[in-house]
């Protein structure tokens, strides 16, 4: 079980760093886009009637602001990849509990063990003094 879990781990932690991965290349294509529908659009608007420059750069900006997509922080990388590795990090948690029961039935057949060596001890020390009271009485 606990090589299981083992493998289990490495096998979440590898997921979640392609998961990690795909989100980053996701952004950078969403960005890339962003960026040539930002310069598309900047072209048209220099290019329209409007006379205005200000008033041209100001839509520019707001539009540019409002398609723009945001870069992931190592925290939204983590949550996304938390969530999309559910099922793994599930399957851990159920082979560390079977190993700690497991280590918990292990502690308990020490104790046992103990116990049953200690009494081995007393009888066999019981043993001695028996035989060595039925050896006096045997010579009277």
């Amino acid at each position: 079980a606990k090589t299981a879990a083992k493998a289990k781990k490495n096998l979440l932690e590898i997921e979640k760093s392609e998961i990690r991965k795909i989100e980053i290349e996701k952004f950078s294509k969403e960005h890339e886009l962003y960026m040539s529908r930002t310069q598309e659009l900047m072209r048209e608007i220099m290019n329209s009637d409007e006379q205005n420059a200000s008033l041209k750069k100001a839509y520019l900006q707001e539009v540019a602001r409002a398609i723009k997509p945001e870069r992931p922080t190592r925290a939204d990388l983590d949550d996304i990849a938390n969530i999309k590795t559910k099922h793994l990090q599930e399957d851990i948690d159920e082979l560390e509990k079977r190993i700690s029961d497991y280590q918990f039935e292990l502690d308990l057949l020490a104790i046992k063990k103990d116990f049953y060596n200690n009494m081995w001890i007393t009888v066999r020390a019981y043993k001695g003094i028996i035989v060595e009271e039925m050896r006096m009485l045997s010579e009277h």
